[in-house]
């Protein structure tokens, strides 16, 4: 292929692509409230498990950790030597900050990362 028909052809899947994600946006607004009407179901009968001629559903649950206040989450992890708890991806946009400021940060080297952006014309 050429680089013009690349180009195009980038473009009409990344179009494509959009328009997925739109249809995911409006199934999702038809799917979150049925699975909270069905988890409202199921917990109001008592159970995890049930099935139709069409589909088994499982209602699973797990706890999930949920911040309410940064600063002590933090102090943890510099008392307890916890760094594992948080994910270890620094901020790009604070990144950027810092080295625009001149500054430099142990242990964290640049690299280029190429973006390839597509627009309709």
């Amino acid at each position: 292929m050429t680089m013009g028909k690349n180009a195009d052809e980038l473009n009409k899947l990344k179009r494509k692509k959009t328009a997925l994600n739109e249809e995911i946006k409006e199934l999702n607004k038809k799917i979150i409230p049925l699975e909270l009407e069905l988890q409202n179901s199921l917990q109001e009968v008592g159970l995890t498990k049930f099935s139709t001629k069409h589909v088994a559903i499982t209602m699973t649950e797990s706890e999930v950790p949920d911040v309410e206040d940064w600063d002590s989450f933090y102090n943890y992890i510099v008392e307890n030597n916890a760094p594992y708890l948080l994910q270890r991806r620094p901020m790009q946009g604070a990144m950027s900050e810092i080295w625009n400021s001149g500054q430099k940060i142990d242990g964290v080297n640049k690299i280029k990362k190429v973006t390839i952006r597509t627009k309709t014309i």
